[in-house]
């Protein structure tokens, strides 16, 4: 979803290729759209309708139960459609989920892609979170989260490929890395891991085209109403 499932669309109309996505997300009957939740596409809509719908059946259920539900038949949708819409283009398409830092979770899941799609030759590494607090209020298992999907992730990609068969290594940084954002000191830190990875990658593997780009923000990725507001101003 977000940037990279945009970034990827327009790839796909450019180049004839198979294309194999990882995300965290699994795809569920429980986020399937029906007739009403299909009309609807803002978050705030998508819970009041929930929450009419549980109150009817005398369901009792939190507002966080409420707002994850609808958030995940939102984002179920935006992933359909990006398969959709790479299909679209002639292309083939294949979803595994996967947590791209865990490593017994990306072994398997990359086994199992060499054995029914075929050797990977190319990867653009999307993944990220934020969870941005000043440091002082920070914990490790938070930090490590955020870091982690930028620093293990890539490793147990690589680990997982024969990298000399590799022709390109596209990774989604970001300018946090080189200047630094308040509260966000992981996921600097996780950034610029990717930046000195691409440049020791593009010395150890020249076959291989190594890249980090350093994206501002992105309306529509990671950025909500009040961070939104922020770089407005």
């Amino acid at each position: 979803r977000g940037v990279t499932a945009q970034c990827i669309i327009e790839l796909a109309k450019k180049v004839k290729c198979t294309f194999v996505i990882m995300g965290r997300a699994k795809i569920t009957e429980d986020n399937a759209d029906d007739e009403e939740t299909s009309k609807i596409t803002s978050l705030i809509e998508m819970k009041a309708l929930l929450a009419k719908r549980f109150k009817a059946t005398g369901s009792k259920v939190s507002l966080k139960d409420i707002e994850k539900k609808a958030k995940g038949i939102l984002a179920q949708r935006d992933m359909l459609k990006t398969f959709d819409d790479i299909r679209a283009t002639g292309n083939k398409v294949y979803y595994y989920s996967c947590d791209v830092s865990s490593k017994e979770n990306m072994a398997k899941t990359m086994n199992t892609i060499r054995l029914k799609v075929g050797e990977v030759t190319g990867v653009v590494h999307g993944a990220g979170i934020i969870i941005d607090q000043k440091i002082y209020n920070k914990n490790m298992d938070n930090f490590k989260l955020v870091f982690d999907t930028k620093y293990k992730g890539i490793n147990n990609i690589l680990e997982n490929l024969n990298k000399e068969k590799l022709k390109f290594l596209a990774m989604f940084s970001s300018v946090a890395g080189y200047f630094g954002n308040d509260g966000q000191c992981d996921y600097a830190a996780g950034n610029e891991y990717l930046d000195k990875y691409a440049y020791c990658l593009n010395k150890r593997y020249p076959n291989c085209k190594t890249l980090a780009i350093n994206w501002g923000a992105w309306d529509g990725g990671m950025v909500d109403s009040t961070y939104r507001k922020t770089l407005k101003e």
